[in-house]
């Protein structure tokens, strides 16, 4: 098993893609943390306390930035196995190892890798931003909420990639299965989450989002079972579904 693991771990940091999807994922943590910073004296004007960064625990909206770059976790897991459908080369691993959930474990725990890498730059960035750009005046920076929250992003992302390696393994194709993500993760998770209240605290991005810390949520360890849940869940139906049907 290790050796599987050595042999993806080879094959994903000498590709520029996981470098590309590292940049991805700081621009869009950049994205959604830049207004946060700029309109707080416009927010301090209309009496907008959340916004406001003078405000006590104001800053904690901003900490939870680090973790919004979940898509592009996902997308990191699929395209470990999608790439390798779309560019031939999963008939000579498979050769190679012919236990198919095997080598589906060992993208599992290189993903989740790079998830937490992912989930290390997002922190930094933000707390580069904060140091930059944050206005005077503000409420006490508490640098220890940055870092708890750096830590539920790093799990949070490594769930994530591991998801996104067994959706990628239950759909190979890769165009389908990168869209297919995006729009979950955009569109349609927040469609079925205001049409089904009742489930909405059990998808994935509610999960996340306990994980986080946000309240009126799952607690925190039954949102992790909820994610695991789902990676083990994929990955079953790939193994006895997709993985089982000859792909060369």
């Amino acid at each position: 098993m290790m050796g599987l693991v050595r042999a993806e771990w080879v094959k994903t940091f000498s590709l520029k893609l996981w470098w590309l999807m590292l940049l991805f994922g700081a621009l869009l943590v950049i994205l959604l943390t830049l207004p946060f910073l700029l309109i707080s004296g416009v927010a301090a004007e209309e009496g907008m306390a959340e916004l406001d960064l003078t405000q006590p625990g104001a800053l904690t909206t901003i900490w939870t930035t680090i973790g919004s770059a979940t898509v592009i976790a996902l997308l990191i897991g699929v395209l470990s196995f999608t790439g390798e459908t779309r560019h031939g080369t999963l008939t000579d691993t498979f050769l190679t190892e012919p236990r198919r959930l095997r080598v589906l474990a060992a993208k599992a725990v290189v993903a989740a890798i790079q998830g937490v890498f992912l989930a290390v730059v997002a922190t930094g960035v933000v707390m580069l931003l904060v140091l930059w750009l944050l206005p005077e005046p503000h409420a006490p920076v508490q640098w220890g909420d940055a870092v708890t929250a750096g830590l539920a992003a790093a799990l949070v992302y490594a769930l994530y990639a591991v998801l996104g390696v067994s959706f990628g393994a239950l759909v190979p194709v890769q165009v389908a299965a990168v869209v297919l993500g995006i729009l979950w993760v955009l569109l349609v998770e927040n469609i079925l989450a205001g049409l089904l209240p009742a489930v909405a605290p059990y998808l994935p991005g509610s999960a996340a989002a306990a994980i986080g810390g946000s309240p009126d949520l799952l607690a925190p360890g039954v949102a992790v079972l909820v994610l695991v849940g789902y990676a083990v869940a994929l990955a079953a139906i790939a193994g006895a579904t997709t993985l089982r049907r000859d792909i060369s």
